[in-house]
């Protein structure tokens, strides 16, 4: 049997990208995405204030994934 750690906060629950979401990320970063390049955390972390229910680094994730290209826009 697992314990819990106390320490450390609990998971967001897992949810696909509403297209909403994609829109925002893609204009937003779009220029990024394009040159392969990722934004700084300085600029995702502006972006996750205006996401509610989207952590930093589920949407640096999801730049990565755009920008290895494992998903198109």
């Amino acid at each position: 049997m697992a314990r819990e750690d106390s320490s450390r906060p609990p998971r967001p629950n897992r949810r696909r990208w509403t297209e909403v979401e994609v829109q925002k990320l893609t204009s937003v970063f779009g220029g990024c995405i394009t040159q392969k390049k990722m934004p700084s955390g300085k600029q995702i972390a502006e972006l996750a204030r205006s996401m509610p229910g989207r952590t930093i680094a589920q949407i640096r994730a999801q730049i990565n994934n755009y920008v290895l290209g494992k998903i198109h826009f």
